[in-house]
């Protein structure tokens, strides 16, 4: 009688099955060897997912080594165009003074309206009309308020909570950018340097309606992108990209670098302006 909890494996369990039997070739050595097979099976098994494994793992390194390497390059570009930027504006305020400064800007003007009312009206048109923008902004509590402000949700996008008032370091804040702009050098630069008195009143008209209409365009575009589907943002951080967002959805993309440049002219225009300011005060402070 055969013995209870016999080793399958075990050349007992074969011997007693392929008794009196045909030994020499077939079943009996097939299964004489199936423990060496078995063995063999379960490395090559281990061996294959030790493999994989690694292969997993070796490309998630290769993607993360990708990502910082194009990151670098992508820092890298951004350094080496900083001071491209930096060198002509550099060279053109060096050669040609305050007649190349005032001509830049000019240009650098005429690019910045150009595209403000450009995105403006095609996010309007983006947005169902300007019905539609009202009545989004509306649904937004004190967001029409000149006395109260309510902060973006973190989890649903364009969506806002109860309005509070305005901080004292906000009112202050406020204050300083807005009250700060008749400050500015590179618009006290351009009345510095007017011809005669007679023509302060047409440079005080040119310099009020591009202010009114660049200023009034850049808050729109940030009212109306909340109306616009796919212009999605949970904080106001991310919603300070809505006028390169809005350029890069809606025009092609040698326009929407034409727009983007906008943004790039007025950097421009405030730094050869601060460029030329301080070597002035220089040479007349020391010469």
């Amino acid at each position: 009688m055969a013995k209870r909890n016999v080793d399958l494996t075990s050349a007992e369990w074969r011997n007693l099955v392929f008794a009196d039997k045909n030994k020499e070739f077939g079943a009996y050595q097939i299964r004489k060897s199936s423990d060496k097979r078995h063995n063999l099976a379960m490395l090559y098994m281990l061996i294959g997912l030790a493999v994989i494994f690694v292969l997993i793992l070796g490309l998630n390194k290769w993607s993360d080594y990708r990502a910082e390497q194009e990151a670098l390059a992508l820092q890298e570009q951004r350094e080496a165009m900083m001071a491209a930027a930096a060198l002509f504006v550099l060279l053109y305020t060096f050669l040609g003074g305050f007649l190349a400064e005032s001509a830049s800007d000019f240009m650098q003007a005429v690019v910045m309206i150009t595209v403000l009312v450009l995105i403006l009206v095609l996010s309007v048109g983006a947005a169902g009309g300007m019905g539609a923008v009202i009545a989004n902004a509306r649904s937004y509590d004190g967001f029409f308020s000149l006395f109260r402000t309510a902060s973006p949700s973190a989890t649903e996008v364009n969506a806002f909570g109860a309005s509070s008032p305005y901080g004292f370091l906000t009112i202050c804040s406020t204050l300083s950018w807005g009250l700060g702009y008749f400050g500015m050098p590179q618009v006290l630069l351009r009345f510095m340097g007017i011809r005669s008195e007679e023509e302060l009143g047409r440079s005080r008209r040119v310099a009020i309606v591009w202010v009114t209409i660049s200023m009034a365009a850049a808050v729109l575009i940030g009212i109306v992108a909340r109306s616009v589907p796919g212009l999605d943002y949970l904080s106001n951080a991310e919603a300070e990209n809505v006028f390169i967002d809005a350029a890069t959805a809606f025009l092609p993309p040698v326009l929407a670098g034409f727009a983007c440049a906008g943004v790039l002219a007025a950097s421009i225009s405030s730094s050869d302006s601060y460029l030329l300011i301080s070597a002035s005060a220089v040479s007349q402070n020391l010469y």
